[in-house]
């Protein structure tokens, strides 16, 4: 069931965007710092646009019993990535406890944002009480970043992840393609913190056959990175299957090993 999260005290981008959606276990939100006409209090204030747009946050998860703490993933875009700093030190004084409870965070530099708006913030929240933070040994965090993941149920949420050493310098040669491998090799090394791994295809199969499907039975897959089921050779697929053909190939591959 999917319900839609509405406050009069926010924003609302009717046509556009809904304030939030909660459905299952997660809520999926985003705001900035505009006031309920659309109005921006500080235009060319990033430091009080983040306090704001976090404040909508908090009122967006308090529509259903929620808040700040809750908060799994965020998503920060930002007009000038100048700003980082401002904005990181803004989130890290919004909570309590940002070594033990802070969001899986990732910055992104964009062109513009509608309304003048120098930041917007996209959050995944969750009240489930099964969380665990991820600190994964020798990774250095990338800038703004309190852990490396978030860790829900099956779901595992990961910051963003750069190159750059301790000391925020990116070692010699600065080239893209070395810069995209010491990502990935990262990426691998958090993952195999929590037993995982991009090389070995991990996926999570909430497999369930639907009957009086036309052309045949179904599956149901859905891929958070867990150990359920674990397609060997082949590239990760997010689908809602409704064929026969995928079906038998699910069912007649002999690399699925089920718990």
């Amino acid at each position: 069931m999917v319900t839609k999260l509405f406050s009069n005290s926010l924003y609302a981008e009717e046509g556009l965007f809904s304030q939030g959606i909660l459905g299952g276990d997660f809520v999926f939100l985003a705001q900035d710092a505009r006031r309920p006409d659309g109005s921006l209090t500080h235009p060319n204030d990033v430091e009080s646009q983040t306090f704001r747009t976090l404040e909508n946050l908090n009122a967006a998860l308090e529509t259903i019993g929620q808040k700040l703490a809750n908060l799994v993933s965020l998503k920060v875009f930002l007009v000038d990535y100048k700003d980082l700093s401002v904005v990181a030190g803004c989130l890290e004084r919004s909570f309590s406890d940002p070594r033990r409870i802070f969001p899986a965070t990732t910055y992104l530099g964009v062109m513009g944002l509608d309304g003048g708006c120098r930041l917007r913030m996209d959050g995944v929240a969750s009240a489930s009480p099964d969380r665990e933070q991820i600190h994964a040994p020798d990774v250095p965090d990338a800038s703004g970043s309190r852990c490396h993941g978030v860790r829900i149920g099956d779901f595992l949420f990961l910051s963003g992840v750069d190159a750059v050493d301790p000391h925020r310098k990116v070692s010699p040669p600065p080239g893209i393609d070395t810069q995209t491998l010491e990502v990935l090799n990262r990426i691998e090394r958090i993952l195999r913190s929590q037993r995982l791994s991009l090389r070995r295809r991990i996926v999570r199969g909430m497999a369930k056959r639907a009957k009086n499907v036309t052309g045949g039975s179904s599956v149901k897959m859905s891929f958070p990175l867990t150990q359920d089921f674990m397609l060997k050779n082949s590239e990760p697929i997010f689908f809602c299957a409704r064929s026969r053909l995928l079906t038998e190939a699910v069912e007649n591959s002999q690399s699925i090993a089920q718990k």
